[in-house]
């Protein structure tokens, strides 16, 4: 066996190349952790991405709950007359949600007797404030959506 005796600076050189080596694992290991760690957030981001994408196309496509209703009510010539600025009208039209652009909607102001609003008008009967969407079937003869 043979023993080799290293100077100072040998074993300097030595140690600091070792320092290096270590190093240089250290980094390659942070490195493949890092890419990794980034995988797996680009993934979790496309899926996120995928199903916001697809809740909006699917939402889009599927009328909402009372478009018929409403629909119906508009062809038999009801008509609601509101105020912009009335909160039981906003809460009569929420009632719908984004099926109210379907009803006939107008401003009360643009009618003479309308003093109160919401108020429901059909076949020449006026029926004030908000109406229950049981008593607009009633009175129109639509049908409510079933469940």
């Amino acid at each position: 066996m043979i023993i080799l005796a290293l100077t100072k600076a040998e074993k300097r050189k030595l140690k600091k190349h070792k320092r290096a080596e270590e190093r240089a694992r250290l980094e390659s290991k942070r490195r493949k952790k890092s890419t990794k760690r980034n995988v797996i957030v680009a993934g979790i981001v496309v899926i996120a991405v995928a199903f916001i994408v697809f809740s909006i196309v699917s939402n889009k496509q599927k009328p909402e709950y009372y478009d018929d209703f409403a629909k119906c009510l508009s062809e038999k010539g009801m008509v609601i007359y509101g105020a912009s600025w009335c909160k039981y009208t906003a809460g009569q039209k929420q009632m719908f949600g984004k099926s109210a652009e379907y009803l006939n909607y107008k401003d009360y102001a643009e009618t003479t007797g309308v003093t109160t609003t919401p108020t429901w008008e059909f076949e020449g009967q006026r029926y004030p404030r908000a109406q229950s969407f049981e008593r607009l079937s009633e009175i129109s003869g639509c049908p409510l959506p079933s469940e």
